[in-house]
């Protein structure tokens, strides 16, 4: 399994050889009893759920680092590609290493299908140009911001990280703020026959039924967020 920390000590059961090749084929063990029995496999290429799954056979996990430098989060890492690895492939190892993948999503990878050599796009930045839709709220109690925004993506990684902004930036504005992310205009366009131009003012998204992502601060306080979520259309 992996995490997004700088670097941690992996731990592994202890197996007995035999059982240990029928359960890694991808690390070889070496002959005899050495400091040093496993040669690492090659894993470059593969996507991080898949290299993720082959470490989580004998429990072993990796920390990942993000080769765009924005040090972006894994929230989908069928999306996410392993460009490099440490140890390298072929390295003796024993136990206390600790792996490291540098990785990438997947559709930022330049058109030679070669890993090492990624063709980064700038990362979407949350602006006033996406708001179709803004209300405030409880103006008595500092008010709340409800904002519906277009996204113009459906990528997991990026819904999340536009909604936290969206946040972050009508929190600037009003004491508390909610926000809605939809991946189209199309989806923002659908509403249900109960809509009235009054419903974009709701706290609970009046509406309009096709949001992708939603989260915020309420007025309960500043521990009180609500965790950004990602899902399915909610149409």
């Amino acid at each position: 399994m992996f995490n997004s920390s700088s670097i941690s000590v992996l731990r592994r059961r202890r197996y007995s050889t035999a059982a240990f090749l029928a359960a890694i084929p991808f690390l070889l063990a070496a002959c005899g009893e050495q400091s040093n029995p496993y040669v690492m496999a090659d894993f470059n290429g593969m996507t991080l759920e898949e290299a993720d799954a082959m470490l989580d056979e004998v429990e072993l996990h990796a920390d990942v680092e993000d080769r765009s430098g924005d040090k972006r989060q894994v929230w989908a890492p069928e999306n996410w590609t392993v460009l490099d690895q440490e140890p390298a492939p072929g390295t003796e190892v024993g136990d206390g290493v600790s792996i490291v993948f540098g990785i990438l999503k997947t559709d930022e990878l330049s058109q030679n299908d070669a890993p090492a050599s990624p063709a980064i796009e700038p990362s979407l930045e949350f602006s006033e140009a996406m708001i179709r839709a803004y209300g405030v709220t409880k103006q008595h109690k500092g008010g709340q911001s409800n904002v519906r925004f277009v996204a113009g993506t459906s990528d997991p990684d990026e819904l999340r990280r536009l909604t936290d902004q969206c946040i972050d930036f009508y929190l600037t504005k009003t004491r508390a703020a909610y926000c809605y992310g939809y991946e189209t205009q199309t989806d923002f366009d659908q509403k249900d026959p109960s809509w009235t131009v009054e419903s974009d003012e709701d706290i609970w998204g009046g509406a309009r039924p096709c949001w992708s992502a939603h989260g915020g601060q309420p007025l309960n306080g500043p521990d009180s967020s609500i965790e950004t979520i990602v899902q399915p259309k909610s149409c």
